[in-house]
């Protein structure tokens, strides 16, 4: 007897989770159902459930706003110093006021680096540019001291075993000071520099990392290792893979990330293996013409990278889950970062200070709701002969009694064009969760080959899953 198929059966589709991140590396269809194509201002932090992220507060202001932000960072795990203008100037997380270290300095870019001599803990202020400019250290004293015009003209610094790194204004040479000294940088035997003959480009970044100097080109990498210049030994790690500028490089739980043009690269003493595949999209999409402005920071697992997205401002953040290894995205124009005692700071664009992820979770920047949003991957049908119908759209969610939350689709895997389904005054809101059914109207969501469903809304809201019943016909 034979056996036919049936011309139109039931199914759903139940994903129990979307705390898996975003993937815009394989086609919209062949990624994983707890994968995103698209993610804005959420996170895993209740792994598996996808939610708002954490709040970002407003920490300080007090910047004119035609003064220049030339530089943030940090001293001693303890205080937030920053360079507005020509003023040098810091404060303590838990304050409000700030005390000023020099109002004469140079009003150009800069880069704080910490310096320990075991006697002293310096905290440089390179940004000497050419010959004649000076750059100053802080002991924590009232008095800066004078590095002197043999220091490196350049903002490009580190710091490694009692001797400071620097590199020359031209971009190849880098000196090192006497040991334990910031201002002997002549000192025969003692003080020297070496050129990186081997750079491919000018050097771009410089950092101290597993006991040893790493310098970056733009399209090269290089190492050096030593205890001192008797045994100083410069190693070429790479000529393919440099680093973009020198804020877009931070190391999290002993592992180094930094951003070239072809992604973001993890290292942990041996090759660099890219990691940033995931999010794609948005690396193809960097302004190239604003490399400058990319910059990187850390808390606790995460590490984060901002770029200019189709811009000349930063306005994305990408993400990285590294104990997890999810990808998620949030918006910002953020300019800089620093880490004070595993609180990470960003500094704005109109020159406020952030704490980019505070322990509050309301939904809310500084009184300015949250816009949220996430697009699941392309659902299709398991039979390529069938097509489909969609019955009903559930959803399992909580949050904020004042968050909003819409439900749109497309039927264009590849487009970022969507249409209503649902509007946020149709759905309840509860601090506890609620299952949400969305009747499909028959004009809408049928005869599809493949669909894909949006959740966007401001404020608060956590997913816990969804529920897509179908009804497919064909064969």
């Amino acid at each position: 007897m034979a056996m036919w198929r049936p011309l139109n059966y039931k199914s759903k589709k139940v994903v129990r989770q979307y705390g898996d991140g975003v993937n815009t590396f394989a086609p919209p269809m062949s990624i994983n159902e707890s994968e995103l194509t698209d993610v804005l201002n959420m996170c895993a932090d209740d792994y598996p459930d996808i939610r708002t992220r954490n709040d970002r507060v407003v920490e300080s202001t007090g910047y004119a706003s035609s003064t220049a932000l030339n530089a943030f960072g940090q001293r001693n795990n303890e205080s937030i110093h920053i360079l507005d203008g020509a003023v040098w100037k810091y404060r303590l997380p838990a304050s409000t006021a700030w005390t000023t270290i020099s109002s004469t300095l140079l009003n150009q870019t800069g880069k704080f680096v910490e310096f320990n001599t075991q006697a002293y803990r310096f905290t440089v202020l390179a940004n000497g540019s050419s010959a004649g400019q000076k750059t100053f250290a802080f002991d924590g004293s009232t008095t800066l001291v004078d590095m002197t015009t043999n220091a490196p003209h350049s903002n490009l610094y580190t710091a490694h075993r009692y001797r400071v790194f620097g590199v020359e204004s031209d971009k190849r040479n880098v000196k090192h000071s006497a040991q334990g000294s910031v201002a002997d940088w002549i000192t025969s035997l003692d003080a020297g520099n070496f050129d990186v003959t081997n750079a491919r480009g000018p050097i771009t970044a410089i950092r101290t990392y597993n006991d040893h100097v790493i310098i970056w080109a733009e399209n090269s990498y290089h190492e050096v290792y030593g205890t001192d210049p008797l045994n100083y030994n410069l190693v070429d790690g790479s000529y393919e893979i440099g680093c973009v500028n020198d804020k877009a490089h931070v190391e999290n739980k002993g592992k180094l990330y930094w951003m070239h043009y072809g992604g973001i690269y993890l290292y942990t003493g041996s090759t660099p293996r890219i990691i940033s595949q995931k999010v794609d999209k948005w690396i193809k999409g960097i302004n190239w013409s604003y490399k400058n402005l990319i910059c990187a920071g850390n808390k606790g697992d995460k590490v984060y990278f901002a770029i200019p997205y189709k811009s000349t401002v930063i306005n994305i953040i990408l993400v990285y889950d590294t104990f997890k290894d999810k990808w998620f995205v949030e918006d910002g124009n953020f300019v800089n970062f620093t880490n004070i005692a595993d609180t990470l700071y960003g500094l704005n664009a109109d020159g406020r200070i952030w704490n980019m992820n505070s322990t509050l979770m309301t939904g809310a920047d500084n009184s300015t709701a949250i816009a949220w949003s996430m697009e699941t991957k392309a659902y299709n049908n398991n039979e390529l002969s069938y097509e489909t119908g969609v019955k009903d759209v559930w959803m399992l969610h909580s949050g904020s009694t004042s968050a909003t939350m819409n439900i749109d689709y497309s039927t264009d895997v590849y487009s970022t064009s969507y249409n209503s389904l649902a509007v946020s005054s149709d759905m309840t809101y509860t601090n506890e969760p609620s299952n949400e059914r969305t009747i499909v109207p028959l004009d809408k969501l049928q005869q599809l080959r493949s669909y894909r469903l949006k959740y966007s809304g401001t404020g608060f809201k956590r997913i816990h899953g969804t529920e897509v019943n179908t009804l497919s016909y064909g064969g």
